[in-house]
């Protein structure tokens, strides 16, 4: 767990080394680059940094295609590493909302996917997460009834296919980052859809929080405490699930029935949660599990007991609990069957 309190001390490469020094070491590290303020700090820093780092620097940028504006933030994108000398990738995304899944919300899973297709072994991928986004995660999972999983926020490390993701500014706010930026007279792009109230982050950032700061001053240094506190609670609770489930959680496609139902139904909910969130699938409500767990204690053999939520399924079939992506079963292409001939799917199927 990479130690990631909140800090008074500004924000610059040689901080930033500090935090690097805690990840496991890389052969390349590739930093998720927008070309917003909070990607243009990390990479600048990472950049000036130099060879004091263990692995060499990559960017890259995802062109979602979503709004008229994207050539111009790929080109800016672009300009600013060929000015440097950083190695650049720029990646097309063709976004497919599936699920009922929110367009920002399948723009996120595409992101993931390819870079989890990206990441060789050994190698690392930086987001520019900062303690204002950890903030406004516990926040709106809070509001959605979360656990202590989701009260935990953002993740500062986790795997992602055979590589790793990390969130290395997740101890300095956005005006640290800013701060920064302007100390060095480097421009960054401004997404104008932040303005956006109707977007519960943009609310939060713009409307809530000021508010709460007023009367609550270092409301988001408050909130990132409470994370990490949390972080620190789903850790230790976590190995004692691991420790305490024997084999349900060694296939991560599915789980036998009967030894789950011979568990007491509060450690069979934390033994399915522990299962979703060892694969970092988003989190199924407190309610809907004891939903789920409530049909597979009075299900029959071969019984319709389900679930679905994001993009995700969970259904009883044959005594045992079969997990399925739904959006990749979309990935793969039509093929017509020879007999003994090999199919290439995708999508972890």
């Amino acid at each position: 767990l990479i130690d990631v309190k909140n800090s008074d001390g500004c924000f610059d490469s040689g901080s930033l080394l500090a935090v690097m020094s805690q990840l496991p070491r890389a052969r390349k590290i590739w930093v998720g680059f927008s070309g917003g303020l909070d990607s243009t700090a990390l990479l600048l820093a990472l950049h000036q940094a130099g060879n004091a780092l263990a692995a060499p620097v990559h960017a890259i940028h995802f062109h979602h295609g979503l709004n008229t504006g994207a050539d111009s933030w790929l080109d800016h994108c672009s300009k600013f590493c060929i000015e440097r000398k950083i190695p650049f990738v720029g990646q097309y995304l063709e976004i497919q909302a599936s699920g009922g899944a929110s367009t920002e919300e399948s723009s996120r899973n595409a992101r993931y996917q390819a870079v989890a297709e990206l990441l060789g072994c050994d190698e690392i991928y930086l987001t520019a997460h900062h303690a204002d986004d950890q903030a406004e995660t516990l926040f709106l999972n809070l509001m959605r009834g979360s656990g202590i999983e989701g009260l935990a926020g953002i993740p500062p490390l986790r795997k992602l296919g055979c590589g790793q993701v990390a969130r290395p500014l997740l101890q300095w706010g956005r005006a640290d980052l800013e701060a920064y930026l302007q100390r060095q007279g480097v421009n960054w792009m401004e997404d104008p859809s932040n303005r956006d109230l109707s977007f519960d982050r943009n609310y939060l950032r713009n409307q809530l929080f000021p508010m709460l700061d007023s009367r609550w001053p270092g409301v988001v240094k408050r909130l990132t405490r409470s994370a990490r506190i949390a972080r620190l609670s789903s850790e230790a609770l976590a190995e004692f699930v691991n420790s305490h489930s024997g084999k349900l959680l060694a296939n991560k496609h599915k789980m036998a029935l009967a030894p789950l139902l011979e568990l007491e139904q509060p450690m069979q909910a934390l033994v399915v949660r522990q299962w979703l969130r060892g694969q970092e699938i988003p989190v199924l409500s407190e309610v809907r599990i004891h939903e789920f767990l409530d049909q597979l204690a009075g299900a029959k053999r071969n019984s319709q007991a389900e679930v679905r939520w994001s993009r995700w399924h969970l259904k009883l079939y044959r005594d045992f609990i079969w997990l399925q992506n739904l959006s990749s079963l979309t990935d793969c292409r039509a093929q017509t069957g020879d007999n003994g001939m090999d199919l290439a799917l995708r999508g972890g199927l």
